[in-house]
């Protein structure tokens, strides 16, 4: 759309209809003016950029109707389909300035030899003067042009009839307060227009409407000019605001055009509300479109248009925290522009869903908290008892507003569920340039973060995208649980996929890819500390092989009265001075196979870089085709058991193994070490598997 200027301002109007005309050219053009062909050219079509209405006082002379209302030039194009802007000479034979009415002004315009004319409906009205407060129930024909020559405050109702103009004068506007409303509905040949004196962003201060009432609704409306200053202090100027600084305001927008704001288009306060919003336009304003708290982001809707402004994204603010703290439901809805992020933002007990297809880009440090019984839920299929089919051409999108690793917080989940209806669900989901900070201390930075330091968290994650994180792709906490998890893609993050605690690695799925990660970072870490190093569950886990190894870091992990089966193909490697211990009721089933062997390694290819496995239970422990190699740095248990890749017992207690086509090597200690004579281990076991080049032997017994 073509940009003009005027008193020093940038403004844009909207594309008129056009009349489209015959034109004739001169038999003298033939030569000059021909296709090629020998025909003469002749106009196709002509386009003015006009307002869609225009209107002038009573008294606007000829002239000033053609000097401030009327284009200068046409678009043009011609037969040949050439492209030209002539100048466009303007008439009217019957406009009279003194009487109020409908009057048609003809432009005249010529491309050479060829000549073409178009017109434009001008309307003449009476003009009514503003200037004292509304204290009455009111209503204003939509006859008038009414000038607005002071701040209008409106403590009463006011009824806005369709067809109405309100120019406002400089840095005035319209406040509905009290107990004020307004009710401004035009139709869609009768729209309402409130504008400025002047054609100039920022020109008049605009609409603040803070009451409650339920009358207050604009439809077939335009405001454009407004957001000169703000009306009160922590407020931002804008066409139209909602909310006060301490007062909420009710508005219901439809149909409804703000364009052309020296600051946002809406600004919509955090407690303020916009129920039934619908197919409004908010185009040519300098800030963007909307500034709306992320309380009231639900009320944005996706039938509107955003575009065309200095800045195309929806600004979602936020000065408290937690920013949303409510047991409703709650959809954010995809829009042709991002919303764009402010604050880490805490989010308590509400149902958040979101349409696929909506993006979000974050500031520095900026984020999501999901806390308390709160959800998130993303992707088509999303709703509670939700029949869709999973759209992954329509993903869900949380950016950083530059693209840089680790550029905004990331989201936590740090909720928990009161029941099964309430879980988190991220599906058909891209996570991008996270982990610019910590949530909260001995909290890894991460694009997604589950669990807190010491709340519980859970998500669902599905069919999604953790990519280009400052640290981690995703960080699981010890307190945090994924639930049906799988087809997910970590990549290009800079510490890795993915880092959780022994507790949480069942939860990770074969069908997700974890490689392709920045500085060789291609594993999935396990990170054991203290009690955070423990699994101490009755229950069975599975432990997936993966298309990265599991890098053990930390302390020895253990495990306690879970049974935990390995899949063939699995490969940890472990850190300096860890291991992995089974104790008290614990059950290993380690059976991979000749193709597909479980490893057991470290992270250098070291003799004695790590403890190694120890086998502590009498259950029916089993390992086959499984490779352990690099270990025996220490005692394992107490100082007391022989370094050993493999220790099978511990100090005081028996314990059961079977273990056969195993390989054992490379150990500082032994290869295999039986602790107690009552140890239960199948009696060939030096036959039924390898060893080599361990350093102090083979295998030993009390």
């Amino acid at each position: 759309m073509k940009t003009e200027k005027r008193h020093g301002f940038p403004w844009r109007r909207a594309v008129g209809m056009v009349l489209v005309v015959m034109v004739f050219g001169l038999a003298a053009a033939v030569g000059a003016q021909g296709d090629g062909n020998g025909q003469d050219l002749y106009v196709v079509h002509a386009v003015t950029e006009v307002d869609e209405r225009i209107f002038v006082n009573v008294g606007t002379t000829l002239e000033q109707v053609i000097q401030t209302h009327l284009p200068a030039s046409a678009t043009v194009t011609l037969s040949d389909n050439a492209v030209e802007t002539p100048a466009v000479d303007w008439e009217s034979a019957d406009f009279d300035s003194s009487t109020p009415g409908d009057y048609t002004f003809t432009g005249f315009f010529a491309v050479g030899d060829a000549e073409g004319t178009t017109s434009q409906a001008v309307t003449v009205r009476n003009h009514i003067t503003l200037s004292d407060p509304i204290t009455e129930p009111t209503t204003l024909s939509g006859a008038y042009i009414y000038r607005v020559t002071r701040p209008l405050n409106v403590d009463a109702a006011l009824v806005i009839e369709p067809g109405a103009i309100f120019q406002f004068e400089y840095q005035t506007g319209l406040r509905v307060r009290n107990s004020g409303s307004i009710a401004a509905v035009g139709t869609p040949r009768n729209p309402i227009l409130f504008t400025g004196t002047e054609r100039d962003r920022g020109w008049w201060d605009g609409i603040q409407v803070h009451t409650m009432s339920s009358n207050n609704r604009m439809a077939h409306v335009t405001i454009e000019y407004g957001g000169a200053r703000a009306f009160e202090s922590t407020l931002d100027p804008a066409n139209l605001v909602v909310g006060g600084r301490v007062t909420d305001g009710r508005l219901i927008l439809q149909d409804s055009l703000l364009r052309y704001s020296g600051g946002w288009g809406l600004k919509l306060r955090q407690d303020s509300r916009m129920p039934e919003a619908g197919q409004n336009q908010f185009t040519g304003n300098a800030l963007g479109p909307a500034k709306v708290h992320i309380n009231a982001l639900h009320y944005v809707d996706g039938r509107s248009y955003y575009t065309g402004n200095d800045h195309d994204y929806v600004l979602a603010f936020n000065n408290r925290n937690p920013a949303i703290d409510s047991r409703d439901q709650r959809t954010w809805q995809a829009l042709d522009v991002p919303y764009r992020i402010d604050y880490l933002n805490r989010i308590e007990n509400s149902f958040i869903t979101i349409e696929p297809g909506a993006e979000f880009e974050f500031t520095r440090d900026a984020g999501f908290v999901f806390d308390g019984d709160a959800v998130i839920r993303t992707g088509t299929d999303i709703r509670p008892n939700g029949n869709g089919r999973r759209d992954p051409s329509a993903p869900t999108l949380f950016t950083g507003v530059e693209k840089i690793p680790g550029f905004w917080a990331g989201i936590q989940m740090r909720n928990t569920p009161t029941a099964s209806e309430r879980d988190s669900i991220l599906r058909d989901t891209i996570i991008e340039y996270g982990g610019s900070t910590a949530f909260e201390s001995n909290v890894q930075l991460a694009n997604l973060v589950v669990g807190g330091r010491i709340a519980a968290g859970q998500v669902t994650l599905q069919h999604s995208i953790l990519r280009q994180s400052g640290e981690y792709g995703m960080y699981v906490r010890h307190t945090g649980h994924l639930k049906d998890s799988y087809n997910n893609t970590f990549t290009e993050n800079a510490e890795g996929p993915v880092r959780l605690t022994p507790a949480n690695l069942h939860e990770l799925d074969r069908s997700s890819s974890h490689a392709g990660n920045l500085h060789g970072n291609d594993f999935v870490i396990v990170h054991s500390s203290g009690n955070q190093g423990r699994i101490d569950s009755s229950d069975a886990r599975y432990w997936q092989a993966l298309d990265v190894p599991y890098r053990m870091t930390g302390d020895v992990a253990q495990v306690l009265r879970s049974h935990v089966t390995i899949e063939p193909g699995a490969e940890f490697r472990f850190d300096n001075n860890t291991g992995l211990r089974f104790i008290d009721d614990s059950r290993l089933t380690a059976i991979g196979s000749r193709a597909e062997p479980i490893v057991f390694t470290g992270m250098q290819d070291l003799p004695g870089f790590w403890y190694g496995i120890q086998i502590g239970t009498l259950e029916a422990n089993v390992m086959e085709h499984v490779i352990v190699e690099y270990g025996g740095a220490g005692s394992i248990e107490s100082n007391v058991l022989e370094p050993a890749n493999l220790s099978v017992g511990r100090r005081t207690t028996d314990a059961r193994l079977d273990v056969r086509n195993s390989t054992f090597g490379y150990s500082r200690g032994y290869g295999i070490a039986k602790t107690r004579p009552t140890v239960f281990l199948n009696d060939d076991v030096e036959t039924a598997n390898s060893f080599f080049d361990n350093q102090e032997g083979s295998f030993i017994e009390p």
